[in-house]
């Protein structure tokens, strides 16, 4: 909780001067629009559900952006997911490189990689050709074969060598415990279109790089968001954005 905060902390200032122009709650993605055309987007958690959902439906728009951006402290997961989509919203990463993650990790043969979250199976395939121990952690109901719950990763997270986890560890609360138990990792890298690209909270964590996105057509996205669209349905209209945060 305390990542979120601080990353809170850091845009706090320009969310109190943005507004919410459009607001999607839809799977797997929620996206909240601010004013001025920006997009943040993040996995919709669906566990835990309160009585009566914040901001009730149909009342988003025209509220002050830092009012939906506190909502990624809440413990449902609903809510959470469009506090962490404001926060995306509202970050300007400044430079970054328009560059794929796995171009960047340095992956060896002795590695022992885990992998926090749903990767897409050609990616997990290149992974496993390249190193000596994959383990690939997901939440229940997610478990198939080959597939870890995401409670190895007391025992697993310790003695990786490289940990990459997706952006939905971040409104899930899972991501700040497997950074203090992999403390010893070489490589550890939080990917993917739910990640907020604000370098400075993730880096004090031990972070060595941000793999998000940004948005080139946010409208149209924003569209995709709404109709249920994955990741694969937003590329045409989003770019790599990758900040290196230790070499």
């Amino acid at each position: 909780m305390d990542l979120l905060r601080e990353i809170y902390g850091v845009l706090e200032g320009e969310l109190r001067e943005s507004t919410i122009s459009d607001l999607a709650v839809s799977f797997p993605y929620t996206g909240v629009l601010l004013d001025r055309d920006r997009l943040g987007v993040c996995y919709t958690v669906l566990e835990g559900r309160s009585a009566e959902r914040t901001p009730p439906p149909g009342g988003a728009r025209g509220r002050r952006a830092d009012e939906l951006a506190r909502l990624a402290f809440s413990p449902t997961g609903v809510e959470s997911s469009i506090g962490v989509a404001t926060l995306s919203a509202a970050a300007d990463p400044g430079e970054y490189r328009r560059a794929d993650p796995l171009d960047e990790v340095d992956l060896r043969q002795d590695d022992r990689v885990c992998v926090l979250g749903g990767f897409p199976q050609p990616y997990l395939d290149r992974i496993r050709a390249a190193v000596a121990e994959l383990w690939v952690l997901e939440r229940p109901p997610k478990i198939s074969r080959g597939v870890l719950p995401d409670w190895a990763v007391e025992e697993l997270a310790p003695r990786c060598t490289v940990l990459l986890a997706t952006g939905s560890t971040i409104p899930n609360k899972t991501l700040e415990r497997a950074l203090e138990l992999s403390s010893d990792a070489r490589e550890r890298v939080v990917v993917g279109p739910s990640v907020p690209l604000v370098p400075e909270p993730f880096q004090a964590r031990g972070v060595t790089a941000l793999a998000g996105v940004r948005f080139t057509d946010p409208h149209s996205a924003m569209r995709v968001v709404a109709e249920g669209g994955g990741t694969r349905d937003l590329r045409p209209y989003s770019e790599k954005a990758l900040i290196r945060l230790r070499g």
